[in-house]
């Protein structure tokens, strides 16, 4: 699961002078306290239903009427923190994705019922997976919803209509605790958002593997992306500690001949400067748009998939219900023209997409400079009150930067390698999601637990 974000020391309110967020973005109070209420949110129908990390309750917000429900858990799962990462929709059946939980959590909206399967015999382990996609139908039978590898080896590959859960290893392509946050379904494939993993991991339903495209060239840093959202062909990671955009265009890569590549699939999109790391986690795809939730910053995100511009939505003025400002919210879903936040450790969020826009802060490209009203709630007083520190550091590496120039535009210069495609890759053994088929596990839930 992502690490925290370091808490930021408490920032000025805004003036009466900014005031307007109110208009577009609804807050709604969830009646709930504490941190890490909710970990990923799916969308079935006209209700968003929030995933349980250490929250007792299931959350379900009403976005035509605006209002937050719950369903209480039962006692000997309610107080388990770090429960679910990660939830997925088929239909009216939301399936959230066990991290350290012992069990796979289903929640059917029409039924207003929680029930459970047991992974225990199977998977084990803390922070199992984090982040789940559906499939929707596969070989035109079986809907299905494929679960993020975290600190596990293996994704997960869970069988809505036959309650089974099958595992894929990844270990060929990628290990180490933290190594995806995020799933994004397109068509028959299932692409990781690589948070402390340096490649993108790709599962294609049709062939059961999984196969990785490196990204170490562009960012090897931990942390890098959390959750993400597509449009078209393109997959944007967002991002987590990394100072970038991440998009990969899928539909770059052909799907007869994955050895090659049209173009280069994968490319960052700096983020304008004030903006810190962790100022945000997951997003929803909106029209052509990708909304960013925020996570420590004071302001949503909002990138075009188009034309790769980047714009802050301002949001200063109704994120104040902390006194130290830490993480708001861990997640997005999109229903109709908004987009729900998932609340971390206060209310939902309902951001009217199409009102913020008119009053959105805009990047001007590489010249672009934030506000500094704005860029004190993004960044905080801890980093603002570094600012004199740094000024003089500046003084200091300037003249270093000059005697350092001459050497640097003289000496011959390194290309940095390229990332190609790894598709053709995978020695991984694996476990095909499948009922019946060889060394498949089936594992059925508890037939009649409600909760």
């Amino acid at each position: 699961a992502p690490t925290p974000a370091p808490t930021p020391a408490p920032t000025p309110s805004p003036t009466a002078a900014f005031k307007g967020t109110y208009e577009y973005l609804r807050l709604v109070n969830t009646g709930l306290r504490g941190g890490g209420l909710f970990h990923g949110a799916a969308r079935a129908g006209n209700k968003v239903v929030f995933a349980p990390s250490n929250s007792r309750e299931i959350g379900i917000f009403d976005a035509e009427t605006s209002k937050m429900t719950s369903l209480e858990l039962r006692s000997e799962i309610a107080p388990l923190t770090n429960k679910f990462a990660g939830a997925a929709a088929c239909g009216d059946v939301v399936v959230f994705a066990p991290a350290d939980a012992d069990f796979v959590g289903i929640y059917e909206v029409e039924k207003k019922t929680f029930s459970k399967v047991d992974v225990l015999s199977t998977i084990l382990g803390m922070s199992k997976f984090s982040g789940a996609a559906a499939l929707g139908l596969v070989d035109s039978v079986r809907k299905q919803v494929v679960f993020a590898p975290s600190n596990s080896n293996y994704l997960g590959v869970y069988d809505v209509g036959h309650r089974q859960l099958g595992l894929v290893d990844v270990s060929a392509h990628a290990v180490g605790n933290g190594k995806f946050a995020g799933a994004v379904a397109v068509d028959d494939k299932v692409y990781f958002v690589p948070h402390s993993a340096n490649c993108i991991g790709i599962y294609d339903a049709v062939t059961v593997k999984f196969r990785s495209y490196s990204i170490a060239a562009f960012a090897r840093d931990v942390h890098k992306f959390s959750g993400g959202a597509h449009v078209g062909g393109k997959i944007v990671f967002v991002p987590f500690k990394t100072l970038a955009v991440g998009v990969f265009d899928a539909a770059a890569c052909s799907r007869y001949n994955p050895e090659t590549c049209a173009s280069d699939p994968f490319s960052l999109v700096p983020l304008p400067s004030g903006v810190e790391r962790y100022a945000f986690q997951g997003g929803a795809a909106i029209g052509g748009d990708i909304i960013f939730a925020p996570y420590s910053a004071r302001a949503a995100g909002m990138f075009s998939v188009a034309t790769s511009k980047f714009t802050l939505l301002d949001l200063s003025d109704r994120l104040l219900w902390h006194t130290v400002p830490s993480a708001y919210f861990s997640g997005a879903a999109n229903v109709g023209g908004s987009v729900i936040f998932v609340p971390n450790s206060g209310p939902v969020g309902e951001l009217d997409v199409s009102m913020a826009i008119t009053m959105a802060v805009e990047d001007k490209g590489r010249g672009w400079t934030a506000p500094s009203r704005l860029v004190g709630h993004l960044l905080g007083a801890r980093a603002v009150g570094g600012l004199a520190a740094l000024s003089a550091a500046l003084c200091v590496g300037t003249l270093a930067l000059l005697a350092l120039t001459a050497k640097r535009f003289s000496a011959a210069t390194t290309p940095v390698p390229a990332a190609r495609c790894l598709f053709s890759v995978d020695t991984a053994e694996s476990r095909r999601p499948q009922v019946g088929a060889s060394g498949w596990t089936p594992l059925r839930g508890e037939d009649g637990l409600q909760v």
